[in-house]
């Protein structure tokens, strides 16, 4: 027992030690470079799109037309979308005051990156939840744990090909953590992980709320 807790130890630090340093230098490139990768994430799904659908439903049980349509068409489609607002949504904006006294200052709103976050995908919806979820991180120059349901084995394995095959993996903007709730109170506790996404049910999500506000950490759920 000591052997494998040292294993998933290992594992774990190493996963967010790639994001920390990914995180360095992916923050600073463009938009544009990140859009360029992001496509290749788009090029890489839909070239495996057969492939991870029968993986959704060998593991899910729902039928390949559904996997193919409610889950990779659309991240397909969220992407190719999020590739053309981005650009807008982030773009400075300038704040007019209307204050009397302060009409004559100016100020601006601009976005910045806040740091390496946590994906918690779930069982029921393993490729489009986490990959939708993980674009919307790395887009604004955020870099990703992503942490599979445990009880999903098939789709982590497809989701690490497509992002080996575009290069996301080798830049460091994306890691996976594959592991237990032990795993995913390790990662919320890191000091490194600045913001959680969390994916399932009821009673998880709220043990991860605790976790979050406990540690002083932004979070998004949905269960």
């Amino acid at each position: 027992m000591e052997i494998q807790h040292e294993t998933f130890l290992e594992e774990a630090r190493n996963s967010v030690s790639r994001i920390e340093h990914g995180f360095r230098d992916w923050s600073v490139l463009s938009l544009k470079s990140r859009i360029k990768m992001v496509k290749r994430l788009r090029k890489a799904v839909s070239k495996n799109a057969c492939k991870i659908a029968e993986a959704i439903s060998e593991e899910t049980g729902r039928p390949f037309i559904e996997s193919l349509s409610q889950e990779v068409l659309a991240v397909l489609e969220m992407a190719k979308y999020c590739e053309k607002q981005y650009p807008k949504w982030l773009a400075q904006r300038k704040l007019p005051y209307r204050r009397p006294g302060f009409l004559r200052k100016k100020s601006c709103l601009y976005f910045e990156p806040i740091g390496p976050v946590a994906v918690f995908s779930p069982q029921n919806f393993p490729f489009s939840l986490g990959m939708m979820t993980l674009i919307y991180a790395i887009l604004p120059g955020n870099s990703v744990v992503l942490k599979p349901s445990e009880k999903s084995t098939l789709v982590p394995a497809v989701i690490e090909e497509v992002l080996k095959e575009s290069r996301l993996l080798e830049a460091g903007a994306v890691s996976i953590l594959v592991g237990g709730p032990s795993t995913g109170e390790w990662l919320i506790e890191h000091p490194s992980i600045k913001k959680v996404f969390f994916f399932g049910h009821r009673e998880s999500g709220e043990s991860v709320a605790r976790k979050c506000v406990q540690h002083m950490k932004p979070f998004v759920l949905e269960m």
